[in-house]
């Protein structure tokens, strides 16, 4: 989060053990941590540094998204 700046997107590709650890530190309970190849995760950062998840797509989502912007 050292890298965000305020007013901008910030996209991080990692790992997806990476993304689970983040879940993890949000205190995201087990059952509902999920990610895989291809995942991404939407966080958004208040004034004062502290994360929050707002959602996330996992690869077949990105499939349903990218054909529903073709049409």
């Amino acid at each position: 989060m050292a890298r965000k700046r305020p007013g901008h997107n910030l996209i991080l590709v990692t790992h997806n053990g990476c993304i689970d650890h983040f879940a993890r530190q949000q205190h995201v309970p087990g059952g509902e941590r999920e990610s895989g190849y291809a995942s991404a995760l939407f966080v958004s950062v208040d004034g004062n540094g502290k994360a929050r998840i707002l959602g996330r797509m996992n690869e077949p989502d990105w499939q349903r998204v990218l054909a529903s912007a073709g049409q």
